[in-house]
């Protein structure tokens, strides 16, 4: 079973943020492009976009490496490239 110290992240001992990069890697390890607002509704419904798209930056502060795709705000979806290495 995973523990929430699995995930490299800056506020991991916070259940809730755990919760929701869990989530969003759950969504993004599709391996497609997923729309952020659906991103969104999915991992924080009570919040805004400027929550979710800081919760991306944190993420890619953390290593992993999340692509933006399209070029305007309501075509945007986001794609998982890769993943930072868990240390042994």
């Amino acid at each position: 079973m995973a523990s929430r110290y699995d995930l490299p992240t800056r506020k991991g001992r916070y259940s809730k943020t755990w919760d929701r990069r869990a989530n969003l890697l759950r969504l993004l390890r599709e391996g497609r492009a997923i729309h952020g607002e659906t991103l969104r509704k999915a991992v924080m419904p009570d919040r805004s976009m400027a929550s979710f798209y800081l919760l991306i930056r944190c993420m890619r502060a953390d290593g992993y490496l999340i692509e933006a795709v399209g070029s305007a705000h309501w075509s945007k979806g986001y794609r998982l490239i890769s993943e930072p290495a868990r240390a042994a």
